[in-house]
C-alpha cells in the first residue's frame, strides 16, 4: 500500500508525467498486437549466432549511428532559455513519433506483398533502431522536463552540490518514482503482449500485416497524446499546430553556416560528455556507469529465445512462455524498485547487490543450457527470469543516477555519450560471441560471461570502495528530515 500511494503521490503531484504516462500506454497498446509476431518471426531467423549477427551488426551499427545525433539533438537549443529548451525537446519527441508512424506503415506495406525474410524487415530495423537512439536522448531528457518539483542536492557532508555551470545542483522529487512506473509501462505492455500472443495470432489468423496495422492507429493516439497532453508549457486546449513551428526569434551573432553549426556541435558532444563524466568528483558516477557498460554488453553476447527453440529444442510456445516469464520478472521487479531505495537505502548498494547476483545467475544459465535438451528449458528459463529482472533494475538506477548528475542543458549530451559508448560495446560484443561461440559453444560462453561479471563487478567495488557502497542521492529536504 505505502508504494502505491508513492505512485498515486506522484502522479497528483505530476499532471504532465501523468500525461505522458498515458501516451506511453497507447503506443504500447500497438505492442499488445505486433509483439508476440515480431518476437517469433526473429527467433525463427536466427537460427544461430553468425545469422543472428547477420541483421543484430547492421542494427547495432544503425543505432550507434543515431547515438552520434542524440547528444546535440536533445541540447540542441541549450544555448536559449531552458523553457526554450523544454519546447524544443517536446518537438524531436513528436518528430520521433511520426518517424515511427512512417516505418510501421512500410511494414504494412512491405507485408502485403509476401512472408517475412530478414531483407524485407532489415529496412524496418535499421530505421527502428537508429530512432531509439537518435531520439532517446532527448525523450529521456524530455521526461524530466516535465515534472516540476525538485529541490538541492546536497553532498555527504550536508552542503550543496553544483552543476558542471557552477549552480545548484537540483533534484526532481518523483524521478525515481515516475521513472520505474514508465519503464513499467512499458513491460507491462511487453508482458501482456506476450501473454496474449497466441490469442492474437489466431484472431487475425496469422496475418501479420492485420497485427501492424493495428499498431499503426496505436501510433496515431499516442502522437496525439503527445501533441496536446504533453506541451511543457501549455494546456491541451491552448496547444496550436503553430507551436510546431514557431519560436520567438533571437538575435543573430554573425553569419553561422547551419551545416557548419551542426557538424561542430555534433562532433563536440561526445567531448562535453565524456569530459563531464571524467571530472574527479564525479568519480563514483562513472564507475558505476562502467558497471552498467559491462551488463550491456553481457547481455548483447548471447540471446535467451535463441538457447530456447535452437539449442533446447523448445516449440514456439515454449518461447513464448520463456518471454512472458522474463517479462514479468523485470515488470514485478521494475515496478518495486521504489521499495528497494527505501530497504537497502542507495543506487549504489542495490547497483553491486544486483549485478553480483545477475553474474552469478548468468553462469548458472550458462550450465543449464549445456544439458541441450528439452528438460532444462523450465531452469534455464527460471535462471533467465532473475537475469532481465536485475538486469532492468541495473539500468534503472543507473539512468536515474545520470538524470541527476547535471543540469537540464547538459543532460541530453551525456545520455547520448553513454548510448554511444555502449553500442560500441555491443558491436564488437555480437562480433567476439560470434567468433568464442562457434569455438568453445554457445553454453560454456555464456557461463564464462557470468563469472567475468562477477570479477569485474569486485574489482569496481575494490576501485569504488565506501564512496560507490553509499553512492545515492540526498535531497534536502530528507536531509532535513533525518
Amino acid at each position: 500500500m505505502g508504494l502505491l500511494k508513492t505512485y498515486a503521490g506522484a502522479l497528483r503531484d505530476e499532471p504532465k508525467m501523468r500525461f505522458y504516462a498515458l501516451s506511453r500506454i497507447a503506443s504500447d497498446i500497438g505492442m499488445l498486437a505486433f509483439g508476440w509476431a515480431g518476437h517469433l518471426v526473429m527467433t525463427n531467423l536466427a537460427i544461430t549466432q553468425r545469422a543472428r549477427a547477420s541483421f543484430m551488426v547492421p542494427t547495432l551499427l544503425s543505432l550507434l549511428l543515431g547515438s552520434i545525433v542524440s547528444g546535440p539533438l536533445a541540447d540542441w537549443a541549450e544555448r536559449f532559455s531552458l523553457g526554450r529548451l523544454a519546447r524544443w525537446r517536446w518537438r524531436v519527441v513528436l518528430a520521433q513519433r511520426v518517424a515511427s508512424l512512417a516505418l510501421a506503415v512500410y511494414l504494412v506495406a512491405a507485408l502485403g506483398h509476401g512472408e517475412p525474410t530478414i531483407p524485407m524487415l532489415l529496412p524496418f530495423m535499421l530505421g527502428s533502431a537508429f530512432l531509439k537512439t537518435a531520439f532517446g536522448a532527448t525523450e529521456n531528457a524530455f521526461q524530466v522536463d516535465l515534472l516540476r518539483h525538485e529541490s538541492t542536492q546536497l553532498g555527504d557532508d550536508g552542503l550543496p552540490l553544483s552543476d558542471e555551470r557552477g549552480e545548484p545542483l537540483r533534484y526532481k522529487t518523483h524521478l525515481l518514482s515516475l521513472s520505474s512506473l514508465v519503464e513499467s509501462i512499458t513491460l507491462a505492455g511487453t508482458f501482456v503482449a506476450l501473454l496474449v500472443g497466441g490469442i492474437v495470432m489466431k484472431a487475425a489468423s496469422g496475418r501479420l500485416v492485420t497485427l501492424v496495422a493495428f499498431d499503426v492507429v496505436a501510433n496515431v493516439i499516442c502522437l496525439l497524446a503527445l501533441f496536446f497532453l504533453c506541451h511543457p508549457q501549455k494546456r491541451a486546449r491552448n496547444v496550436r499546430l503553430a507551436d510546431l513551428v514557431y519560436e520567438e526569434r533571437t538575435p543573430a551573432v554573425g553569419r553561422v553556416n547551419p551545416i557548419a553549426l551542426a557538424i561542430v556541435r555534433f562532433v563536440r558532444s561526445i567531448a562535453e560528455g565524456l569530459r563531464f563524466l571524467a571530472a574527479r568528483e564525479r568519480r563514483t558516477l562513472l564507475i558505476l556507469l562502467t558497471g552498467t557498460f559491462l551488463v550491456e554488453v553481457v547481455n548483447e553476447a548471447y540471446n535467451g529465445q535463441m538457447i530456447v527453440k535452437h539449442l533446447l529444442h523448445g516449440s514456439d510456445d515454449a518461447v513464448r512462455y520463456s518471454m512472458i516469464a522474463w517479462s514479468f520478472g523485470r515488470f514485478g521487479l521494475m515496478f518495486i524498485v521504489p521499495l528497494f531505495a527505501r530497504w537497502i537505502g542507495g543506487i549504489g548498494r542495490i547497483f553491486v547487490i544486483t549485478m553480483l547476483l545477475d553474474g552469478v545467475v548468468i553462469a548458472l544459465a550458462g550450465r543449464l543450457a549445456g544439458w541441450q535438451s528439452d528438460a532444462a528449458i523450465v531452469p534455464f528459463v527460471v535462471a533467465s527470469f532473475v537475469d532481465h529482472a536485475l538486469t532492468g533494475v541495473c539500468a534503472n538506477m543507473a539512468g536515474l543516477a545520470t538524470n541527476s548528475a547535471s543540469s537540464t542543458a547538459m543532460r541530453g549530451r551525456i545520455m547520448g555519450t553513454m548510448f554511444f559508448v555502449h553500442i560500441l560495446g555491443d558491436v564488437g560484443s555480437e562480433m567476439l560471441a560470434t567468433v568464442v561461440s562457434e569455438r568453445i559453444g554457445i553454453p560454456t560462453m555464456v557461463e564464462r560471461i557470468g563469472l567475468l561479471q562477477v570479477i569485474v563487478v569486485l574489482v569496481l567495488v575494490a576501485i569504488g570502495g565506501k564512496r560507490l557502497w553509499s553512492f545515492g542521492l540526498h535531497p534536502d529536504h530528507e536531509k532535513a528530515h533525518a
